[in-house]
């Protein structure tokens, strides 16, 4: 039976999906999925009957579920598929049922030649699923080195050295360095120049009424896990660590650079999942853009119970599930989720605090709530005065510039920003904060020449964890005044240096041709964007290049469409809306 939807064809019989005469490839529990909800149109579905259909007797967690209709609303369109909260899902588009034409069915007996190819793909699957289960619960094949500074701050050095599935080592550095495992961890383990295996601890403690929490972060060449632990006692701090990492060892963490994606398969399957292993998969799913699934694994946290142990993670998880939500422009649920999250942290844990006077304010700006901005300003103001560290005191002077900027207080946030300025020599801080003091000069500036110093500045400056998207604004800003005043050479020169695979170098480039009115050349290198960025699921750089293609194809361009189709099923109406002038 061949059905239609939304100028979308699916033969139910094989699973082929068409759009405009065009295949869409769908993973095996994609295409499952899409017939289950195709065959129960108008009915709300629950996860219990979606696991029972699409896994049937195999043992997943929810959030595979939640990812697998993120995943699918992707490919059909954000309106397909309608969540109702705790209830499940419903197929929202209208469905139309007709016999398949001889060409499909031509297409039906190529598919069903092809069953021993399918066949040796599904055990190959099975197979690979097997290595994931082995993965992750095998125990190491060798003692993982984990290294850490005892000369950044000696309070907080893990004491217990040995261990059967890890060993920690002091790694002795100039008593000058600048090197931050903690606040700069990607940085600081290149820096060190590690070996690909080793790992790179940074830790800090937090004296509580009832305890002591101390923070760590473990980094290896591309893998970073932050995470708590809590005692009572002072003196158990070490021992916690020290059982933490080995069930981090257990969980695969160490071995799980071999093979990135297939741990985190198999870590999303495991049960039981812990705060930490939850709120690691929502930050995961969040980058890449499925919302839905991250909301799901934030949603998980908050059911844990509120304790001492439980609470860095659970004002994390609140502090990103307010940023959905203020993303979303839900920006009530945003303000109680805060409310929630301070009620629970009261005056603990300054980083936290900080974290959450960050989110306020700039929760109030965009709701236009001049007082509150000003309420969260003070808050930060007082934060300074207690016993926080030195890059703490750097973050809290670039917030307090930021929102004078905002509430036109014009002295203020240039003493404030120089006092960050000064705070970087004064204590000796890595150079990659100078990032967030160049670009706000830069934003400051008035004067072109000005702002394009400072940007320039800002592209020579070592690349973090925390000042990575300033310099990928920088670069994009420093391209676009280039454009602006026709500096082509220069806008050329800057993209032959762009080594940073995270700056989309075709959409730049279709912009620079643009501007050159080169209109063919700029629309080949958009389609070829476009095409790559569906293949990586980068939705954000989807939406990108499928705008700038509907903007500049011919009104009578069949291919037009269909970017105005993707825009349309992906939430753009609004774009398109106040777009629609410029392009008939």
């Amino acid at each position: 039976m061949l059905v239609t939807f939304d100028k979308f064809q699916l033969d139910t019989k094989n699973g082929l999906l068409m759009h405009k005469g065009q295949e869409v490839v769908l993973k095996p529990k994609q295409r499952a999925l899409l017939l289950f909800f195709v065959d129960n149109p108008d009915v709300v579905l629950s996860k219990d009957q979606i696991l029972d259909a699409v896994w049937q007797q195999r043992v997943v967690s929810e959030q595979v579920v939640f990812q697998t209709v993120s995943q699918l609303r992707a490919i059909v369109g954000e309106r397909a598929i309608q969540t109702y909260a705790r209830q499940g899902y419903k197929w929202t588009y209208a469905i139309n049922h007709s016999a398949p034409q001889s060409s499909e069915l031509a297409a039906i007996a190529e598919q069903k030649s092809n069953k021993p190819i399918a066949y040796a793909v599904c055990v190959l699957a099975f197979i690979v699923i097997a290595m994931g289960y082995t993965l992750l619960d095998s125990k190491p094949t060798h003692k993982t080195q984990i290294f850490f500074l005892p000369n950044k701050n000696k309070q907080t050095v893990p004491l217990i050295t040995s261990s059967k599935l890890f060993a920690l080592q002091a790694l002795e550095v100039d008593e000058g360095s600048q090197i931050d495992p903690l606040n700069a961890p990607k940085l600081a383990f290149d820096e060190l120049q590690l070996t690909k295996t080793s790992w790179l601890i940074g830790t800090r403690i937090f004296e509580v009424s009832n305890g002591t929490y101390l923070e760590f972060k473990l980094q290896n060449h591309q893998t970073q896990w932050h995470d708590y632990v809590f005692s009572d006692n002072k003196t158990e701090l070490a021992k916690e660590l020290h059982q933490r990492l080995a069930k981090l060892a257990k969980l695969g963490l160490f071995e799980a650079q071999k093979q990135p994606k297939l741990w985190l398969d198999t870590l999303e399957q495991k049960k039981n999942q812990t705060l930490s292993t939850l709120f690691f998969l929502a930050k995961h799913y969040q980058t890449s853009g499925h919302i839905d699934v991250a909301l799901a694994y934030l949603d998980d946290i908050a059911e844990f119970e509120q304790r001492a142990e439980t609470l860095p993670i659970r004002t994390e998880a609140a502090l990103l599930k307010a940023s959905i939500y203020k993303q979303n422009g839900q920006f009530t649920l945003a303000k109680s989720t805060l409310d929630h999250a301070e009620q629970d942290l009261k005056e603990q844990i300054w980083p936290l605090q900080f974290a959450l006077i960050k989110k306020r304010a700039f929760l109030a700006y965009a709701m236009r709530d001049q007082e509150q901005v000003r309420a969260q300003l003070e808050r930060g103001t007082q934060l300074a005065q207690h016993n926080i560290d030195a890059m703490g005191r750097f973050q809290l002077h670039i917030l307090d510039s930021i929102l004078s900027a905002k509430l036109d207080l014009s002295d203020r946030k240039y003493i404030q920003l120089n006092e960050a300025h000064q705070l970087i020599t004064e204590e000796n801080l890595h150079p990659a904060n100078l990032a967030f003091v160049y670009f706000h000069y830069a934003l400051f500036a008035n004067e072109t020449n000005i702002r394009s110093k400072y940007l320039t500045k800002i592209l020579e400056l070592p690349r973090s964890q925390t000042n990575f998207w300033v310099i990928d604004d920088a670069f994009e800003r420093l391209f676009d005044l280039y454009i602006e005043h026709k500096h082509f050479a220069q806008a050329d020169a800057l993209l032959s240096q762009n080594i940073n695979h995270t700056i989309n170098s075709n959409l730049l480039r279709a912009k620079l041709l643009l501007a050159k009115q080169h209109t063919s050349q700029a629309i080949s290198l958009l389609e070829e964007a476009y095409q790559q960025s569906q293949k990586a699921f980068d939705k954000n750089d989807s939406i990108s290049a499928a705008r700038a293609l509907y903007l500049n194809l011919d009104e009578q361009s069949n291919k037009r469409q269909i970017y105005y189709d993707y825009l349309l099923r992906n939430g753009e109406q609004n774009w398109l809306l106040g777009n629609s002038s410029e392009k008939g």
